[in-house]
């Protein structure tokens, strides 16, 4: 396995495991660490992707690649996971699909001046896409100028309403007691 490149027929068995369990296929890639190769097979879809989803598109992915031996040359190891909240913009799908949505981009050259943009996606077509920037107004970005685009998250948000999900449960956390001072007794 010279250049570590997915083949076709990988991702085709790919693709149609993640139609079967109804998730979006975001990425798949070979990635060597020494003498290690992994398979990294990333995916999402609305609503909450939970161990139990991982478990059971890894259980048959690996089914169905183990089928033919020859699809991949050498051992490997599977990897499968969740896009995650900050998932990365691949295509213009996920733009599309994020519209409204605040998202953090870096370019390979600069766009009106700049390699770095966080804002809102207004828009997005087929050739680029239309970000709302604080403070600049709407920019217009080449998706073949993207280096890199994620989902933004403010995670202080989160945080705040992971807290008020929590106490509407709940969910207290345990609270310590006081140890009773021993001062003062005779």
């Amino acid at each position: 396995m010279g250049r570590l490149e997915v083949s076709h027929a990988v991702r085709a068995i790919c693709q149609a495991v993640a139609d079967r369990q109804e998730v979006e296929l975001v990425d798949i890639r070979f990635r060597r660490s020494g003498r290690d190769v992994t398979l990294e097979v990333v995916v999402d879809r609305d609503g909450t992707v939970d161990f139990d989803l991982i478990t059971d598109v890894s259980k048959e992915l690996s089914d169905a690649l183990d089928e033919d031996e020859e699809l991949i040359e050498g051992s490997y190891i599977l990897e499968v996971s969740s896009a995650g909240l900050e998932r990365a913009l691949m295509k213009p799908a996920d733009y599309q699909r994020f519209t409204g949505r605040e998202i953090k981009v870096v370019t390979r050259q600069q766009v009106e001046g700049r390699n770095q943009y966080r804002g809102e996606i207004l828009s997005a077509g087929d050739e680029t896409f239309r970000l709302a920037v604080q403070g600049r107004g709407p920019v217009a970005i080449p998706y073949q100028v993207v280096k890199k685009a994620n989902l933004w998250v403010d995670w202080a948000e989160e945080l705040r309403k992971a807290e008020e999900h929590r106490m509407d449960g709940g969910d207290e956390m345990p609270r310590r007691r006081k140890k009773k001072s021993l001062e003062g007794r005779g």
